[in-house]
């Protein structure tokens, strides 16, 4: 379905977060600001995806669900709420899976990759 679409996580190479700061926080806030538009004005935000991908807004799930910036910031900390669990415990997990099957050598640092600095 379309909720395939959706990113489960935003990346930037190590060189763009040390020398672009500030184009980083530019388009997070930009991210945030277009989140809420989506969820303020849902008809024509699934309008505009939907011609964005030339498809017609029913074929859009419902189901696809982005969270905020407050919910961004409440999954990098300890004060997730109880339906969800926190990104170092999420990305741990999928970690060991890899390792577990093959697919990843070794555990990364996984602190040095959630970097919740950028967030509002």
């Amino acid at each position: 379905g379309s909720s395939t679409i959706t990113p489960d996580v935003l990346v930037f190479r190590a060189d763009v977060v040390q020398q672009r700061p500030d184009d980083i926080r530019a388009f997070l806030s930009a991210w945030f600001e277009a989140i809420e538009f989506r969820y303020s004005n849902p008809e024509e935000a699934n309008q505009i995806i939907a011609t964005a991908l030339g498809i017609s807004p029913s074929e859009l799930s419902e189901d696809a669900y982005i969270f905020n910036a407050q919910e961004n910031v409440a999954l990098f900390s300890n004060e997730s709420p109880a339906d969800t669990v926190n990104l170092l415990e999420a990305f741990t997990t999928n970690a060991n899976y890899l390792i577990n099957n093959g697919s990843l050598g070794n555990q990364p640092n996984l602190i040095e990759l959630l970097d919740a600095s950028f967030l509002p």
